[in-house]
């Protein structure tokens, strides 16, 4: 991996987490970590990311990250990797690749519907707020506004 050619170091479900981010947390940290990293990446759409599937740099202020893996519940570790391995699937990126966030979001709209999030994601403690199924539909909208 190149050194620098990338800002952020993302996984696959945190993709989808992040469009519709309402600046809930588990705690401050974790909150203003997440809120920093999706400003910056909405405000330079030109940035570079990677995506792995394992701790990224929202795991990093999680009270839930215990040396990159996910204690929350006895489950979480394999819950989140099966999250991630789902949305790689459906994304068909490849990890470790430098990609801008613009990018991504064209993929993400083309790759996942509605019903793939509904599905995969429809144990998250987050899921019922509805937010991310929002944000989703909110970026289909844009990328199709742009398209015209």
């Amino acid at each position: 991996m190149p050194n620098q050619a990338y800002k952020y170091k993302i996984r696959p479900h945190h993709l989808l987490c992040m469009l519709g981010y309402r600046g809930l947390g588990y705690n401050k940290k974790f909150a203003l970590n997440m809120k920093n990293i999706i400003s910056d990446l909405r405000t330079n759409p030109s940035i570079k990311i990677i995506v792995l599937a394992q701790a990224d740099d929202f795991c990093t202020a999680c009270p839930h990250n215990k040396e990159g893996n996910c204690v929350q519940k006895p489950d979480s570790g394999e819950n989140v990797q099966n999250l991630d391995l789902q949305y790689l699937k459906l994304l068909q990126i490849q990890l470790g690749d430098p990609l801008s966030i613009n990018n991504v979001w064209s993929i993400i709209s083309s790759s996942i519907s509605l019903k793939n999030m509904e599905n995969i994601c429809n144990n998250c403690d987050w899921w019922s707020y509805g937010y991310c199924r929002e944000g989703l539909q909110q970026l289909k909208y844009k990328v199709k506004c742009k398209k015209k």
